[in-house]
Parts: C-alpha cells; sequence; structure tokens
C-alpha cells in the first residue's frame, strides 16, 4: 500500500474514532508522515498507538502531537 492508499483508506472511517496502530513499522517515509498528518487534521479522532521506534522517531521530527496514553517521543 502506498501513501496515497493509507491516505485513502483512513478517509473511509469519516470523522469515527480510530486507532491507528504503528507497532510494526520499521519505516515511515515522508510520504507517509504527510498522509497520516493529512488524515489527522481531516479527522480529530484519528490517533497513533503504538508508535514503534522508528515510527515515534519520525513523529517526534514532525513535532506533532498524534500520540495517545501519554507516549512521549524524545
Amino acid at each position: 500500500m502506498n501513501a496515497a492508499e493509507i491516505e485513502s483508506w483512513l478517509d473511509t472511517f469519516g470523522g469515527a474514532a480510530i486507532d491507528v496502530d504503528l507497532s510494526g513499522v520499521t519505516f515511515l517515509s515522508a510520504a507517509a508522515l504527510r498522509a497520516l498528518l493529512a488524515a489527522g487534521r481531516r479527522n480529530p479522532n484519528m490517533r497513533i498507538v503504538e508508535p514503534s521506534p522508528t515510527a515515534a522517531r519520525v513523529l517526534g521530527l514532525a513535532k506533532r502531537d498524534l500520540l495517545v496514553d501519554e507516549t512521549t517521543l524524545s
């Protein structure tokens, strides 16, 4: 699945609460990050949970608060 497909799929949830589990992510491209951020802007009920160390690093660089359960990024 590419970033555009992921963003399109996330949009199918509309404004419904959705948790996006990134625990298995080993690489997060800039395009995928843009897709997640865009989907998060459109759906404020979307949350990223269980980010892998790689995903957490990229999200931390983006300085976006998309995490739940008081997960911190360093």
